[in-house]
C-alpha cells in the first residue's frame, strides 16, 4: 500500500474566532482597504469567471499555494489564485473591479498568514464577510468602514 503525501491540516476561520462584518456593497473599496491592512498576506482568490485584467493584474505576483486553505466551491472546482498582498497589487485589482461584475473578479476571496485565516468572504457578490477576531481594532475599523452589517 502507497503512502499518500502528507497534507497539512486546511486553514479555515472557526466560528469562534469569527466576527460577522457583513456585505460587501463596493468591492473595489474593499479590495483596497486589504491593500492597507494586510500588507504581506496571502490573497486567495477562486473562481470559474474571472476576467482576463484580473488575471493581468495578479500574473506578476503568483505564487504557488503556500497553505491548505478551505476552498469555497468544490464542484465545480474552480480556480485558485494565490498571491502576496501589497498596495500596487490590489490597486490593480481595485482599479480593474471598477468596470467588472462581482463573479469576474472573484466568488471567493479569503486573506491569510502561513498559519491562520485573517479575512474571508464566500460568494463576493451576496454572503457576509467575516474577519479573525485576533486582529487589530485598526484592521477592524477599516473592514467595517466598508462592509454594511443587515439591520434587523
Amino acid at each position: 500500500m502507497a503512502n499518500k503525501p502528507h497534507r497539512p491540516p486546511e486553514l479555515k476561520l472557526s466560528n469562534d474566532s469569527a466576527i460577522e462584518l457583513g456585505k460587501v456593497p463596493d468591492v473595489p473599496r474593499f479590495l483596497r482597504v486589504i491593500g492597507s491592512a494586510f500588507p504581506g498576506a496571502f490573497l486567495h482568490l477562486e473562481g470559474n469567471t474571472i476576467d482576463a485584467k484580473i488575471l493581468d493584474c495578479l500574473s506578476p505576483s503568483l505564487i504557488a499555494e503556500p497553505v491548505h486553505a478551505k476552498r469555497g466551491t468544490w464542484w465545480p472546482r474552480s480556480e485558485r489564485l494565490v498571491a502576496i498582498i501589497d498596495e500596487s497589487l490590489m490597486s490593480c485589482l481595485s482599479d480593474a473591479a471598477e468596470h467588472l461584475a462581482t463573479p469576474e473578479v472573484a466568488d471567493h476571496l479569503l486573506v491569510s498568514t502561513q498559519s491562520e485565516v485573517l479575512l474571508e468572504v464566500y460568494d463576493l457578490h451576496d454572503a457576509q464577510a467575516r474577519m479573525s477576531s485576533a486582529l487589530p481594532l485598526a484592521v477592524r475599523e477599516q473592514l467595517l468602514s466598508v462592509t454594511v452589517r443587515p439591520t434587523r
